[in-house]
């Protein structure tokens, strides 16, 4: 990208949203549109690790920390005033982390509710 090119931008994630339908140049609260984005990408982590431990619930199985997580990932985008694309690197870090505890803890509720996975012969018909 070039120097002085601009990143277009598409903001809805608060009340200030321009004419209520979205920031496209730069967010009316200040917003950039490097922030926007990051913090597009951390609401879509989240969506996916709660996804699964949504799972991990139905089978009694929580994680304080991940919960934890996700709560401060939430306020860190929806109270629109933290605006530092450097905190949000490192929320998406975390979230990488966050991630790979919640399929681990997925994986312990399935082992510990259902048993090891063991192959198993199918009978074919030809």
């Amino acid at each position: 990208m070039a120097a002085k090119e601009k990143l277009d931008m598409f903001c809805y994630q608060c009340s200030q949203t321009a004419q209520g339908t979205g920031c496209t140049l730069k967010g009316v609260c200040g917003k950039e549109a490097t922030v926007a984005r990051l913090q597009d990408n951390l609401l879509f982590a989240i969506k996916g690790i709660s996804a699964y431990l949504y799972h991990t619930r139905e089978l009694g199985y929580t994680d304080p920390e991940v919960d934890a997580f996700i709560e401060r990932g939430f306020f860190s985008t929806l109270t629109n005033v933290n605006f530092d694309p450097g905190s949000f690197v490192k929320l998406a870090l975390e979230a990488g982390e966050m991630n790979i505890r919640t399929m681990k803890l997925l994986k312990k509720a399935h082992i510990e509710t259902f048993g090891e996975p063991v192959p198993a012969k199918v009978k074919q018909e030809q």
